[in-house]
């Protein structure tokens, strides 16, 4: 912790990132391993323009906390400048598949989906996560007109049907 200090007033970055990332190690209170984890992605990024180091320690930040939205802001931005989209929907699908909470999971399988569908063109891929999403909720509308744009837009018209059916069948009339 002291060198930490002296490494930030000289402007040391190597030795700091790894003054930092052994305090994490250490740390026993999770909000604040994360706090330590976000400080290493920044100061890789900012001041080393290592993306990869800065991905790696964010994407461990939110395996530990999956609820914490500054992470996942900070984690999509360094994803948007490293072109690290592939590894960020690997990313979410993992965080995915293991949470507990129904809605948080969705947000997480939304996110992949839609990166998959807009940055990557992974049709099949992104159709696979909606389906997670519809899976947890068959008549959620956000996923269903996802969806029917992808599909519309692919021109894949049986896939296309099959989500129209899944659309009447939640219809009550």
């Amino acid at each position: 912790a002291i060198l930490e200090n002296i490494y930030e007033e000289r402007s040391d970055w190597p030795k700091l990132l790894v003054a930092v990332e052994i305090l994490a190690l250490s740390e026993g209170d999770p909000d604040k391993r994360v706090q330590l984890l976000r400080k290493v992605a920044r100061v890789s990024s900012e001041m080393l323009n290592d993306h990869p180091r800065a991905f790696n320690s964010l994407a461990q930040a939110l395996r530990e906390q999956p609820h914490h939205a500054e992470t996942r802001a900070e984690i999509q931005h360094i994803a948007e400048i490293s072109n690290a989209w592939k590894a960020l929907t690997d990313l979410y699908e993992g965080i995915a598949e293991h949470l507990t909470d129904a809605q948080l999971a969705r947000s997480y399988w939304m996110l992949a989906a839609k990166i998959e569908d807009e940055a990557l063109g992974l049709v099949d891929e992104a159709a696979k996560g909606y389906a997670h999403v519809l899976s947890l909720d068959p008549a959620d509308a956000e996923a269903l007109d996802a969806l029917e744009a992808l599909f519309t837009r692919t021109q894949r018209w049986t896939d296309l049907i099959g989500v129209t059916e899944r659309r009447i069948e939640q219809t009550a009339e």
